[in-house]
């Protein structure tokens, strides 16, 4: 049976790529790092929308 070199896949289309690279191309190193910007943006709306309904929530109660 034939020996399957050590490799990893692009995080973004799934190719084949040398190990220690994330990616294939810098189209796709690109497309990556808009991808985990558009997350961390999320995340961060997510925790302010959490922190605000908590705000409310105390001051409405408070009253």
């Amino acid at each position: 049976m034939e020996e399957i070199p050590d490799h990893n896949h692009c995080r973004v289309c799934g190719k084949s790529v040398p190990v220690g690279k994330k990616t294939c191309s810098k189209e796709c190193a690109s497309k990556r790092a808009a991808a985990l910007k558009q997350k961390q943006m999320l995340t961060y709306l997510m925790y302010g929308t959490a922190f605000f309904l908590v705000l409310l929530l105390v001051f409405a109660f408070h009253l």
